[in-house]
C-alpha cells in the first residue's frame, strides 16, 4: 500500500514540478489585460478605454466559465477490482472499460490507487453562433476624411467650414481563443463502495484580437461631400451633408456607392499563459448495488485555485451532487445516466443542471466503444454590464452596399433611426450546452488503458468549438 502511494505521489509531485517551470515561462502576460489593450482605441470621436476597462473582467469570467464548461475526460478508471477472499488477489469484475465524460455507478475498489493523466484542446471558433474572427458592428460609423477636406466657408461665430469626403464604416474583430488542457486525475478506493479522487487542471490559453475599421461604402463623390467645422483648437464639428454646389442635403437623401477605400487597423494584441486551473475533489458511493451496476451517488467540490484574469478558472467554488446509473449486460455493452446539479456557492442564481446519457460497447476484448450526450442548463445567464463609455452611434443602411452603383446608390435608413451598440458587440449569454462525445478505451495491460476521443456542441449558445479533441492514459495500481 505505501509503495503505490509514493509511486502516485511521486510521480504526481514530478508532474507538477514540470508544469510549475511551464507557467514561469508562459505567463508573460495577463490576458484580461490583452483584452483591454486590442480594445483600446480613439476611433471616429469614440475613446473605448474606460469600457474596455469595464468590459473585460466579464469577458474574462465568462471566457473562463465557457473553458471550464467544456467536458473534460473524468479520469474515470477503466475498470473496478475486488478482493477474493479465498485467492488473496484483486480480480477484475468486468472487461466492459469506464467512460470518458460520465461515470458509471460501480467503484474502483478497496485499496485500489488509479492514476490519469487527459488531455484536451479547446479552439474556440463562435460566439452565440457568430463567427469568432468575422464579429462586426451591427451599424455604419460615418467616417471622414477630414486631412482631404477644402475650406468652403466660415460660421458666424468665426470656425471654418470644410467639406469632405466619408465613408460608412464597419469595425470588424477577429478573436483567436484557445486553451490546451492537462488533466492529472488520482483516485483511491476507501472501500469497495466508496471512492475518492482528485483532479489538478493545468492549463494553457492564449487570446489574439485585432480590430480593424473597414468602409463598405463612400458617400458618392460625383454627387455630394460632407461638412464639417474645425475651432481654434482644432476640434472637428460635424455639420452635415451638401451637395457640390454647398446645398445641404437631407440625412436620407445622401447617396452611397461601393467603397474603393481600404481598411485600416485599430489595434492588435496577444497573449498567452499557463497555470493551475480550479482543482476538484470527488467521491463517489455506491449506494444501490444489482450485478455489475445500480446507483451511485456523487459529491464533487471545485476550488477557485485557478486564475480568472488569465482564464484558467471562475474565481468561484463550485459544489456538485450527482445520481449515477449504469448496468452491465452481456458482459459487453453499459449504459449509463447521470444527474446532477453544479451550485454556485458565491452566486446560486448562476447554478446549473447537468445530466449524460450514453454507454459503452466491448468492441473486442481490449477495446471499448463510448458514446454520451452531455448537456448543461444554467438557471441564469451571465451578467454583463457595458460602460456608457465606448458606445456608438450608427445608421442602418437599405440595400447591400456591394450592389451600390452611381447608377443606383444605396440610402441611409431613416426609419430606423439611429442604433447604438458597445465598441465589442457581442455578449457571452447563457451556456446551455449538450455535446455529443465519442471515444475509445484500448487496454495495454490487465489494469491499463490509452483512451481518445471527442466533442461535438450541439446549439449556438455562449463559446463555441467545433470540435474538442481528447487522449490520455490510465493505470490501476
Amino acid at each position: 500500500m505505501r509503495k503505490k502511494l509514493a509511486r502516485i505521489l511521486l510521480f504526481t509531485c514530478a508532474a507538477q514540478i514540470f508544469f510549475a517551470g511551464v507557467v514561469v515561462q508562459g505567463e508573460a502576460r495577463d490576458l484580461t489585460d490583452v483584452f483591454v489593450r486590442a480594445f483600446s482605441f480613439n476611433a471616429l470621436g469614440a475613446d473605448t478605454t474606460l469600457s474596455a476597462k469595464a468590459v473585460a473582467p466579464a469577458f474574462s469570467a465568462g471566457t473562463a466559465e465557457a473553458i471550464r464548461q467544456v467536458p473534460t475526460t473524468s479520469g474515470a478508471p477503466s475498470f473496478v477490482y475486488r478482493l477474493n477472499q479465498t485467492t488473496d488477489i484483486f480480480e477484475r469484475l468486468t472487461g466492459v472499460p469506464g467512460a470518458l465524460f460520465s461515470e458509471r455507478s460501480l467503484t474502483l475498489g478497496k485499496g485500489q490507487f488509479d492514476f490519469s493523466i487527459g488531455g484536451s484542446f479547446v479552439d474556440f471558433s463562435a460566439l452565440n453562433g457568430k463567427n469568432l474572427t468575422n464579429i462586426k458592428s451591427p451599424a455604419l460609423l460615418n467616417d471622414v476624411f477630414s486631412e482631404e477636406g477644402i475650406a468652403v466657408g466660415q460660421l458666424p461665430t468665426g470656425e471654418t467650414l470644410f467639406a469632405a469626403p466619408s465613408s460608412g464604416a464597419v469595425i470588424h474583430t477577429r478573436i483567436d481563443l484557445h486553451a490546451h488542457s492537462i488533466v492529472p486525475t488520482v483516485r483511491y478506493g476507501v472501500t469497495d463502495r466508496l471512492e475518492i479522487g482528485l483532479s489538478i487542471p493545468i492549463v494553457n490559453t492564449f487570446l489574439r484580437v485585432s480590430n480593424e475599421l473597414v468602409r463598405v461604402v463612400d458617400l458618392d463623390p460625383s454627387s455630394a461631400r460632407f461638412l464639417f467645422a474645425r475651432d481654434q483648437h482644432g476640434n472637428e464639428i460635424p455639420i452635415g451633408f451638401v451637395d457640390l454646389a454647398g446645398n445641404p442635403l437631407d440625412f436620407s437623401r445622401a447617396p452611397f456607392v461601393k467603397s474603393l477605400r481600404p481598411s485600416s487597423s485599430l489595434r492588435k494584441a496577444a497573449g498567452h499563459a499557463t497555470g493551475i486551473g480550479d482543482i476538484a475533489v470527488h467521491a463517489k458511493y455506491h449506494l444501490w448495488r444489482n450485478g455489475l451496476g445500480g446507483a451511485a451517488l456523487g459529491l464533487n467540490l471545485q476550488l477557485p485555485s485557478g486564475e480568472v484574469r488569465n482564464f484558467h478558472g471562475t474565481d468561484e467554488p463550485h459544489l456538485s451532487t450527482f445520481l449515477y446509473l449504469s448496468q452491465v449486460l452481456w458482459s459487453r455493452l453499459e449504459p449509463r445516466l447521470n444527474a446532477g446539479l453544479d451550485i454556485n456557492v458565491d452566486d446560486v442564481d448562476r447554478s446549473s443542471f447537468l445530466y449524460t446519457i450514453g454507454g459503452t460497447v466491448l468492441v473486442d476484448k481490449k477495446l471499448g466503444f463510448i458514446i454520451d450526450f452531455i448537456g448543461r442548463s444554467e438557471f441564469s445567464r451571465l451578467s454583463t454590464r457595458i460602460s456608457k463609455k465606448g458606445i456608438y452611434q450608427g445608421a442602418a443602411l437599405i440595400g447591400n452596399p456591394r450592389t451600390c452603383t452611381h447608377e443606383r446608390p444605396c440610402f441611409i435608413n431613416v426609419a430606423k433611426g439611429p442604433i447604438e451598440f458597445p465598441f465589442f458587440p457581442e455578449r457571452i449569454k447563457r451556456n446551455d450546452i449538450v455535446y455529443f462525445s465519442f471515444g475509445f478505451r484500448y487496454a495495454l495491460t490487465a489494469s491499463g488503458t490509452i483512451f481518445f476521443g471527442g466533442l461535438a456542441p450541439i446549439g449556438n449558445d455562449g463559446l463555441r468549438a467545433d470540435f474538442v479533441p481528447v487522449g490520455g492514459i490510465e493505470y490501476t495500481f
